[in-house]
């Protein structure tokens, strides 16, 4: 696998609020619960993608409670969210606080939905957040050949920044516009 571009954009006040997605932090019921569902859908959303890397189930399950524990830094839950379709999370953002900037960790959306908008809604919800908050900018990281994601990302406004953390993490934000 070739290794993933960093991309990082400034939070400017341009995106609406929508009904249809839902905040991780009004989800804290049941915790298990929402690793299962998540689980579920990371799985499906990912498998046969170029960014599958042949997880089971249980691995998914794993890796969301460990991203909820801290893997990668405090989930930012105000700023992370999901659409369902029954009891079904069909797509999903989460964002984490990584090396203290806000990092989009996972971006996806079930098979069947995709180019329905869904990606763009939860991206563009996530970005609404962070309007009113103290951050001035997001990142996320995207693997070259992921032409969906690289066109959003893009449309969007986020700019390629490099590829390795200690450098990008030098670097000010006008050398990436």
């Amino acid at each position: 696998m070739s290794e993933r571009v960093i991309m990082r954009k400034q939070i400017v006040r341009e995106y609406s609020f929508s009904e249809e997605v839902k905040s991780f932090e009004t989800n804290e019921s049941n915790r298990t619960e929402r690793s299962k569902r998540l689980a579920r859908h990371l799985l499906y959303s990912f498998k046969g993608t170029i960014d599958d890397e042949d997880e089971t189930l249980t691995d998914w399950f794993e890796e969301v409670e460990a991203s909820f524990a801290g893997k990668y830094g405090p989930i930012l839950k105000r700023h992370s969210f999901y659409i369902e379709e029954g009891k079904a999370i069909i797509g999903s953002g989460i964002v984490s606080l990584f090396r203290e900037i806000p990092l989009i960790i996972y971006l996806a959306v079930d098979p069947e939905k995709r180019g329905q908008g869904l990606s763009k809604k939860i991206l563009q919800q996530m970005l609404y957040s962070f309007e009113s908050s103290e951050y001035q900018e997001v990142y996320l990281v995207v693997t070259p050949g992921n032409f969906p994601a690289e066109k959003l990302y893009a449309k969007l406004g986020f700019k390629p920044v490099g590829t390795n953390w200690d450098k990008v993490m030098k670097s000010p934000l006008e050398k990436a516009n």
